[in-house]
C-alpha cells in the first residue's frame, strides 16, 4: 500500500522548556506510531499504514524524536495527544482535516528560560561602595538550566526562526544566503529537492539531517561564520553570470574554475584558500564531492601566491602609552559603561585576550551566545607569598580547545598600578555589582539603571574616540592581544611562557606578531665590535 502523508503546520516556535500551545493541521490520524524526522514550519510524515482500521475513531499519540536543530543540539521528545474523526480508505482524499490545539509538550525541565526575574537596579549612591568585592553576589539566583542545556536551546531556538522566515530571492541566490545568521549559511542553504546527495540517497530524512549537523560541528561557529562570506561571494558571483541554479551545489566543476580563476590578482592567496575551504565544507555538508582535484587546486593556490596585491599594513599593537591615553579619557569613577570599557581593555592586553571572548555581538537576548564568558565565571587569587594576585576569566568555549573551554589570567602589575587588569576588574566588579551572574563577564549598568552587555562595537568605539582626540591612530580589537605580546617579549618573557598565556598551540603566533623586530632590537643591538 502507497504511504500516507501527514502535513503539519507549526503556528509558533516550539520552545525547549515549559509548554506551549500548538496548532496541527493533520490531513489525516493514524494509530500509534514512533516517527522521526526533523520539526520544521512545515514538513511531511511518511509511514506506513498497514494497520489503519477504516471507520474508527482514534485518540492516539504520537512520539515526535525532534532533530531539527544546529550544531548536534536536541529537543526532548513531544508527547502529543490527537482525536481524529472516522475516515475510511476510500476517502482519504476527501477527508476533512483535523484541527488540534493547546497541546503541551511533556519535559522535566525547568520553566522556559525567557521567564526570568526583574533584574536587580542600579545602586544609587554617588559613589562605588567599598563593600568586600564579590564577583557573584549572593542575591542572585545560580544559573540555570546547566550550560549545555543552555547552548542546545539558544541553538535550536535560532535554527527554527531561521527556518521559518520567509526568505526573499529564490533558492541558492545570494539574497537568500544573505538573509540568513551567517553561521546557519553553510548548513541552510541546501541544494535543490531534486538533488539530494546519491551517497546519502537511502538515509532517512531526519538522519540525513543529523549527519549535516554533525558535519558543519566540525569547525568552530566563529569559522562557520567566515566561510558564510565565501559562500555569500560565490553565490553573487553566480547570480551576476547567470549561473543555473542546478550547477550551483553540487557545483560544476566548468562553474568552479571559472569562479577561481576570476579576479585572481585583486585578491590575497589566503582569501582564495578560505574561499575554497568554506565551498568544500558547503559540499561536504550536503553529501557532495568538490569537483576540483587536489593538482588543481595547488596549482590555484602557487598562482594566488604569484598574482595576489601587495598585503595591507600590519595592525599596529596597542603601546603601554595608548592605555595610559585611553585610562585618562574615561570616566571610570562615573560612569558605570567606561568601567567595564576600562577594565576588559586592560585585561585584555595583559591577558593576552582576542576582545571577541571578552564581548558580544549583539545586546538581542536571541543572538547572545550561551557560551560567552558570565560575571560568575571570575575568579579572584589573592596575594599568595611570591606569587602576585591575580584574576582569572574561564571561557566555556576556546578557539583552540573548542567546548572544555580554557582560562585567561591577568596579573598585578606593580610598577604600573595605573594599569594594572586586576585593579580594573576588582573596581569594574564593584562598580557594576548589581549586574546579575548569568549576565557577561564585562556587563554593566548604563544611565537608566539597565543592565547592558559589553558589545565589541561600543568597547572599540568608545576606545579609538579617545585615541582619535590624542592624535592617536585607531585600533582594531586585535591590537591590545599583538600589544601584549609585544610588550612581554620586549621585556624579556620567554617566548614559551608567552605562548602558554596566549593559548597558542602551535608557533602560528609568529605569524602577525610584532616578534622580529622585538628580537632584533634584543639581540642584534650593540654587539661587542672585538669580535670582528
Amino acid at each position: 500500500m502507497a504511504p500516507i502523508v501527514l502535513s503539519l503546520q507549526i503556528d509558533q516556535p516550539v520552545p525547549v522548556y515549559g509548554s506551549a500551545d500548538l496548532a496541527f493541521t493533520p490531513s489525516i490520524m493514524m494509530p500509534h506510531h514512533s516517527l522521526h524526522a526533523p520539526l520544521s514550519p512545515s514538513h511531511s510524515l511518511s509511514f506506513d499504514h498497514s494497520s489503519f482500521q477504516p471507520s474508527l475513531a482514534l485518540h492516539t499519540t504520537v512520539l515526535y524524536d525532534v532533530s531539527s536543530s544546529s550544531f548536534s543540539t536536541f529537543y526532548p521528545s513531544l508527547s502529543i495527544s490527537f482525536s481524529a474523526a472516522s475516515v475510511s480508505p476510500s476517502s482519504l482524499a476527501e477527508a476533512s482535516p483535523v484541527s488540534v490545539s493547546s497541546l503541551a509538550t511533556s519535559s522535566r525541565a525547568p520553566a522556559a528560560s525567557g521567564s526570568t526575574s526583574p533584574l536587580p537596579q542600579a545602586p544609587t549612591a554617588s559613589r562605588v561602595s567599598s563593600r568586600p568585592l564579590r564577583a557573584q553576589p549572593s542575591t542572585v539566583a545560580p544559573l540555570a538550566p546547566a550550560r549545555t542545556t543552555r547552548r542546545r536551546s539558544a541553538a535550536t531556538k535560532r535554527l527554527h526562526q531561521a527556518a521559518r522566515a520567509v526568505l526573499p530571492g529564490s533558492p541558492l541566490s545570494a539574497a537568500r544566503a544573505e538573509a540568513l545568521a551567517a553561521e546557519d549559511v553553510l548548513l541552510l542553504m541546501g541544494p535543490l529537492p531534486e538533488q539530494v546527495s546519491e551517497r546519502w540517497a537511502r538515509l532517512l530524512p531526519a538522519d540525513r539531517w543529523r549527519l549535516q549537523v554533525a558535519l558543519s560541528c566540525s569547525v568552530a561557529v566563529s569559522t562557520l561564520k567566515k566561510y558564510a562570506s565565501g559562500v555569500r561571494v560565490f553565490l553573487r558571483w553566480c547570480d551576476a553570470n547567470d549561473v543555473p541554479l542546478i550547477e550551483r551545489l553540487p557545483t560544476s566543476e566548468p562553474a568552479l574554475l571559472r569562479f577561481f580563476m576570476t579576479e585572481l590578482d585583486e585578491f590575497r592567496a589566503s582569501t582564495q584558500s578560505k574561499r575554497r575551504s568554506a565551498l568544500e565544507l558547503w559540499h561536504k555538508i550536503h553529501g557532495f564531492p568538490f569537483n576540483i582535484d587536489d593538482d588543481t587546486c595547488q596549482c590555484l593556490g602557487r598562482a594566488a601566491k604569484i598574482l595576489q596585491p601587495e598585503p595591507l599594513p600590519s595592525r599596529d599593537p596597542v603601546r603601554l602609552d595608548d592605555l595610559r591615553i585611553i585610562r585618562a579619557a574615561l570616566n571610570v569613577n562615573s560612569d558605570r559603561a567606561h568601567a567595564a570599557v576600562w577594565a576588559c581593555v586592560s585585561f585584555a592586553f595583559f591577558g593576552l585576550a582576542r576582545l571577541g571572548e571578552l564581548t558580544v555581538e549583539s545586546h538581542k537576548p536571541e543572538v547572545l551566545s550561551a557560551l560567552r564568558s558570565l560575571r560568575s565565571h571570575w575568579t579572584l587569587r589573592s596575594e599568595s607569598g611570591s606569587v602576585a594576585p591575580t584574576v582569572v576569566l574561564h571561557l566555556p568555549q576556546d578557539k583552540v580547545q573548542g567546548t572544555d573551554g580554557s582560562d585567561l589570567i591577568a596579573a598585578r602589575q606593580a610598577p604600573s598600578p595605573d594599569l594594572c587588569p586586576v585593579a580594573a576588574v576588582q573596581f569594574h566588579l564593584r562598580a557594576n555589582e548589581a549586574v546579575p551572574a548569568s549576565a557577561g563577564a564585562f556587563a554593566y549598568i548604563d544611565k537608566n539603571g539597565r543592565v547592558r552587555e559589553m558589545t565589541s562595537d561600543f568597547c572599540t568605539t568608545t576606545v579609538n574616540r579617545a585615541l582619535q582626540a590624542a592624535g592617536r591612530p585607531t585600533i582594531t580589537g586585535h591590537c591590545f592581544r599583538i600589544g601584549g605580546t609585544t610588550f612581554y617579549l620586549a621585556a624579556g618573557v620567554p617566548d614559551i611562557d608567552i605562548r602558554r598565556h596566549g593559548r597558542w598551540a602551535s608557533d602560528a603566533y609568529l605569524i602577525y606578531l610584532r616578534r622580529l623586530y622585538v628580537s632584533a632590537g634584543r639581540i642584534f643591538a650593540d654587539v661587542d665590535p672585538t669580535h670582528g
